[in-house]
């Protein structure tokens, strides 16, 4: 198998575990393509300037790519428990650790996968360290934060 497909294949799990894992409650995937793009706040916590999340998450876009920091803000928004949040957080890290090593060919390609390496460690220790000030904890899912139905579980 080419390091490609296996790469594809990979993206294509860590999409469907965020998802669609657990179905018990609504998932990034039942979101409208409208709501998908609308949904989060950009990089960096909801205490940030406007301004400020806007320039940090324009600067890391260019090595962003699977790592979607709005699947992210959606397991934060729906919440529920710490093993929960280490979830989400861990496939964060494993989504820009992918994403790291998918830069383009070239003479920078190494600099550019080293400094992307470097900041998808520096988010994860951030969301891992201050994570539980704005994670969603509850006895149940947080589905009223959220403008989608809930899934007909039974059917």
């Amino acid at each position: 198998m080419s390091d490609k497909s296996a790469s594809d294949e990979f993206v294509q799990a860590l999409h469907d575990v965020v998802n669609c894992e657990m179905r018990d409650r609504p998932c990034f995937s039942d979101l409208t393509p409208e709501q998908q793009q609308a949904f989060g706040n950009g990089v960096g916590p909801d205490w940030f300037p406007e301004w400020l999340r806007y320039v940090i998450t324009h600067w890391v876009s260019w090595f962003f790519q699977d790592a979607s920091w709005r699947h992210h803000d959606f397991g934060y928004r729906m919440g529920h428990t710490e093993t929960h949040r280490q979830h989400y957080d861990r496939l964060f890290l494993q989504a820009m650790l992918l994403d790291a090593r998918r830069q383009k060919r070239g003479w920078l390609r190494y600099s550019k996968v080293l400094l992307a390496i470097t900041l998808s460690y520096f988010f994860y220790i951030c969301v891992r360290t201050f994570g539980h000030f704005f994670f969603n904890y509850d006895h149940d899912y947080n589905y009223s934060v959220l403008d989608v139905d809930v899934p007909n579980l039974t059917e």
